[in-house]
């Protein structure tokens, strides 16, 4: 064998050498970097749902806030006033704010006067059954013994996940 491929074959053997090394260096620092990407987005995409969770829960809360102090709404608890129901529990009520119920329950947990919107068929209808059922199983929902007491969160209904909130009717003062 000659001088000359004798030195081509060493040089194809590094050459070679040389690429695996590169090829396995970059694929494991490629790995390594892209896992960290990967694990990088997960994070901010859990934290992007996150927020949007609490700032639903803080929104809903807000407008049930503003419902539960309403002099109307308390004078409502007091004598279902059928004009109360008519001016209020219009679908602009739901669709302006997004929500699909609207349930007002007596001291006892025991439903007083409710309604269900649905926003992808502009249509309005009773609470379903399922889920009245849930609240009445579930009845610290609904009742207050603190005037103060606020309750918010996700229910685990037949009819699926449903954000409420839920706080006792009072007056503005």
């Amino acid at each position: 064998m000659k001088l000359q491929s004798k030195v081509a074959i060493i040089v194809a053997g590094a050459w070679l050498a040389i690429c695996l090394i590169i090829f396995a260096d970059s694929r494991w620092v490629l790995r390594a970097n892209y896992e960290q990407l990967e694990n990088r987005m997960a994070e901010m995409q859990v934290r992007d749902v996150r927020r949007a969770y609490e700032h639903s829960l803080l929104a809903l809360q807000m407008y049930s806030t503003a419902w539960a102090v309403w002099d109307e709404a308390y004078a409502f608890m007091q004598k279902k006033d059928p004009k109360f129901i008519n001016s209020n529990f219009v679908s602009g009520t739901f669709t302006s704010s997004h929500i699909n119920f609207f349930m007002f329950f007596d001291n006892a947990g025991k439903l007083y006067y409710g309604k269900f919107y649905d926003l992808a068929r502009s249509k309005m209808s009773d609470v379903p059954n399922s889920t009245l059922s849930y609240i009445e199983q579930n009845k610290d929902f609904a009742i207050h013994n603190d005037p103060s007491s606020k309750k918010i969160g996700i229910l685990n209904t037949k009819d699926g996940l449903i954000v409420m909130s839920s706080l006792p009717v009072l007056t503005g003062d």
